[in-house]
């Protein structure tokens, strides 16, 4: 019963350690089992509990079942093993050799008037249809299951049917049919009072009233099965992975992630195709949402190569779509257009309303972005279209919002507003914060065009507040381009500069973020090829031992046979000498009786010939396996040294990238240099030519914005002087670097009236870089200038041993950082205090450059009351 269950849902197979009781149970009962037609049925529930841990085993069994029963000429068993023969083939994206083994198994039922085998079979058999798209035979097999569950009277089959027939409704889009389907199922299955099949159902009307965009009701049927998870690992999976839909739809794509990449390692390592490709398409499409478009095509691809491999078109469909999407987002319009092409052929193919509709959509964008507004139009509005018809409420928000997109990219606002309000109606009942916040940008952004400045900052400031909680590069970037043009229309220029340099930084965000998600994709693909790799040869390897083995049975039972022939010749040799001693006399009368013995020594000298031919066949066969089998070690070594080849290229491109990234930082930073040295010049002859008072502040401004922007040039140099290979190591000279450095500040620290104090008290020669000593006290003065109290502000620089290393302590009485910030005050561009006028780079480099020399840094701070920063480094580095 339980095999039907695992067969008819789809699979999602968990690691666990060891085997189930069941199986063992059942081991153990092999094992004493005489009666053949016994060990077949005890076989294929053997096959049944290995599906759930090792599909591989499971193939194992199945075929032993089969040939037991076919030797012992066991038609029932024989035609369950079909079966289960079928249904590897089917976890394994081998359709057609699946359906051969349904239709044998579906053959051998009607023979053996087996009604359960027949439903099964049937249903089996719509299941492989539905993979390859092909719906119209699907529903016919279907429809030939319920005929023949009906008859059979079977309730479990009736339900196992009508399970599947549902999931068959979902594919097509149609929930409500689905809805019924379940729930009848489900009636069935109360009534068995098994928690396992109900919990499936559950599963299933989650899935259907997500479907029909009732999240709040799918939610509580998947809670329904969490308590069932830790018993069954199939409802774990299938929890985990129906979640994440729900996380995906309401825009939370981190959780989505989390859930979903749990699940597509066990579908990797339980061969479970249909579902690793289907997984691939969905976390493909998520990386794309984020920004992530190398990993979201590497994902979409790997799954493209499942899918084609196994004819799974549907799947096809939807990755084609993914991939449309990903190069219309990377503006490779002519990729996207070929993709756009392939999706709506194959969705028109399977008559896939809903899906071709989103076909029409993106055909639109494309369209748009060629300048093709009339064909983008047609395109989108024939797509709200038929999303209209099918009722799907994301999609129809979706269609809406890029009508919106349209009129608002030609300037028609007041066309564009309504599209985007109903938009962003459809997104606040379906909770999906992702499309909430991108309506309220577009919707802030017609408002500032409109001049509507006080509805315009409300709305982009909601949006700005959505987009901290789901993560989405996109929607910060966005934002921040929409601020700043609001500032801009607003003619606070200063505001709206802020916010570019942020839409800039965002920008520079996405790429960095991109670029590392593409090394650790590429990371995984290599991992993912060389455990295909290893699981290839390692079944070759299998392979070739069970002939070995094979082999030296034969050569072992033929020499034990051989051996007991000889025993007895010999036996009979000794026993007739005696005789013929004892009966010399007698020779001649027993005469014949000897000629027949001397007849039938040499029969048994001869099958000890042939058996010692065999042997020695035997013989050159084993040596030609350990031939193979040294090939096939060759061969591993091969594909290793390719390995590493490939990854010793990789690392060498990564080290010239970053050697690359490095000479253009350094360059630019003095490049950038300059012209602030010469903005600061001009700002102090104009502080002596000229007299109007205005002119004077505006000068004052520019001559303090170029001095900050040289403090943060001043701090990304010292980023890059910290990597720098050609520092000095020698003997450091603490008190005079102080002084140099208070020297330097010295301005600003009498303007301040700030009490300053040195204590420098090493008994030993302390060497290490002095120019990286220079910036860490560098940053933590400026810090503590910045963030000194208005009353009587004291800064002590210390410096002493404690234990074998030397502490560079500063304290100050200042502002002090409030305790929710301590933790992170050395992440990059962090501003822990309002008061902040700084880059936010000051500690993170004092980190960095810490680090480099093998130290640790503490700080302690209480708010209001002061800092105090104390750096611990080695009095020689190793």
């Amino acid at each position: 019963m339980r095999l039907l269950f695992l067969i008819t849902f789809i699979l999602v197979a968990f690691t666990i350690s060891g085997q189930s009781p069941q199986i063992d149970s059942l081991e153990r009962l092999l094992k004493k089992e005489d009666d053949s037609k016994r060990r077949v049925e005890l076989l294929n529930a053997l096959s049944f509990e290995f599906f759930n841990y090792n599909v591989e085993k499971a193939n194992a069994t199945t075929q032993q079942a089969l040939a037991l029963a076919r030797k012992n000429g066991d038609k029932s068993g024989e035609s369950w093993a079909l079966a289960y023969r079928g249904l590897y083939f089917f976890l394994n994206g081998m359709l057609p050799d699946a359906r051969s083994y349904f239709e044998q198994s579906f053959s051998e039922g009607k023979k053996n008037k087996d009604t359960n085998l027949q439903t099964y079979s049937l249903t089996q058999l719509g299941n492989v249809y539905r993979d390859k798209g092909e719906f119209d035979s699907a529903r016919l097999f279907y429809r030939r299951a319920e005929s023949a569950s009906i008859k059979g009277k079977d309730d479990y089959y009736r339900s196992v049917v009508k399970i599947n027939l549902g999931r068959f409704y979902l594919v097509m889009n149609k929930p409500d049919s689905a809805l019924v389907s379940i729930k009848e199922a489900l009636v069935i299955r109360e009534a068995a009072k098994d928690s396992i099949l109900m919990a499936d159902a559950w599963m299933l009307l989650g899935n259907a009233y997500r479907a029909a965009d009732d999240f709040k009701e799918a939610e509580r049927y998947y809670q329904k099965t969490f308590t069932l998870t830790k018993r069954d690992q199939i409802i774990l999976a299938d929890y985990l992975e129906n979640m994440g839909e729900i996380y995906f739809r309401k825009g939370d794509f981190q959780l989505a992630l989390s859930n979903w990449s749990k699940v597509l390692s066990y579908y990797r390592k339980y061969q479970y195709k249909y579902g690793l490709a289907n997984l691939l398409l969905r976390m493909g499409t998520i990386f794309q949402e984020l920004g992530y478009y190398d990993l979201a095509s590497e994902y979409l691809n790997n799954g493209l190569k499942i899918s084609e491999k196994a004819n799974y078109q549907y799947l096809v469909g939807g990755i084609y779509h993914e991939l449309a999407w990903t190069y219309f987002r990377t503006r490779e319009f002519d990729r996207a257009l070929e993709n756009n092409r392939k999706s709506a052929k194959i969705f028109s193919k399977l008559g896939a309303g809903l899906e071709l509709a989103g076909t029409w959509d993106i055909r639109g964008l494309i369209e748009r972005n060629l300048r093709n507004y009339d064909s983008s139009l047609y395109y989108h509005k024939k797509s709200l279209e038929g999303r209209l018809k099918v009722g799907n409420k994301v999609d129809i928000s979706a269609s809406l919002f890029n009508i919106g997109e349209f009129y608002l990219e030609t300037q028609k606002f007041e066309d564009a507003l309504p599209y985007f309000s109903k938009s962003l109606k459809i997104d606040k009942t379906l909770g999906d914060n992702y499309g909430i916040s991108l309506n309220y940008n577009r919707i802030g952004q017609i408002y500032t065009k409109l001049l509507v400045f006080d509805s315009a900052k409300i709305y982009l400031d909601n949006s700005a507040l959505l987009a901290i909680p789901i993560s989405s590069n996109e929607i910060f970037r966005d934002n921040f381009r929409s601020l700043a043009e609001y500032y801009e229309a607003l003619g606070k220029p200063e505001e709206a500069i802020q916010y570019y340099k942020k839409y800039n930084m965002a920008v520079d965000s996405i790429f960095s973020k991109n670029t590392a998600q593409s090394l650790a994709s590429y990371r995984t693909l290599y991992d993912v090829e060389r455990t295909e790799q290893e699981l290839e040869l390692l079944n070759k390897d299998n392979q070739l031992s069970k002939a070995t083995v094979q082999r030296q049975r034969v050569i072992l039972f033929s020499v034990i046979a051989g051996s007991f022939m000889f025993l007895a010749l010999a036996a009979f040799y000794y026993r007739f000498s005696r005789k013929q001693k004892r009966l010399n006399l007698a020779l001649a009368e027993k005469n014949e009786e000897v000629q027949a013995q001397s007849e039938e020594l040499m029969e048994g000298n001869e099958i000890l010939a042939k058996l010692n031919l065999e042997i020695a066949k035997q013989k050159e066969e084993i040596e030609t396996q350990a031939e193979e089998l040294k090939a096939s070690n060759q061969s591993i070594v091969t594909i290793n040294e390719k390995l590493e080849d490939r990854i010793e290229t990789r690392t060498a491109e990564l080290k010239q990238a970053f050697k690359e990234l490095d000479t253009f930082f350094y360059r630019s930073s003095h490049d950038f240099r300059r012209p602030l040295t010469t903005f600061m010049g001009l700002a102090e002859v104009a502080r002596i030519l000229v007299k109007d008072t205005a002119a004077l502040e505006l000068f004052e401004k520019v001559n303090e914005n170029a001095k900050n922007l040289e403090k943060m040039l001043r701090k990304l140099q010292s980023i890059s002087d910290i990597g720098a290979h050609e520092l000095i190591y020698k003997e450091v000279f603490l008190k005079e670097i102080l002084e140099i450095e208070l020297d330097h500040w010295k301005d600003e620290i009498e303007r301040k009236k700030i009490d300053t104090t040195i204590s420098v008290s090493l008994q030993r020669t302390f060497y290490c870089y002095p120019a990286l000593i220079k910036i860490i006290f560098e940053n933590l003065i400026e810090n503590a200038i910045a963030f000194c109290t208005t009353v009587s502000p004291v800064i002590n620089l210390r410096a002493y041993e404690e234990a074998s290393e030397v502490v560079l302590e500063v304290q100050d009485n200042g502002l002090g950082i409030e305790p929710e910030y301590i933790e992170r005050v050395f992440d990059m561009y962090l501003r822990a205090s309002e008061h902040s006028r700084g880059n936010g780079l000051g500690l993170y480099v004092v980190k960095k450059t810490v680090q480099k020399i093998n130290g640790r840094i503490e700080l302690k701070s209480v708010l209001n009351e002061g800092t105090t920063v104390r750096v611990f480094l080695p009095y020689r580095l190793d």
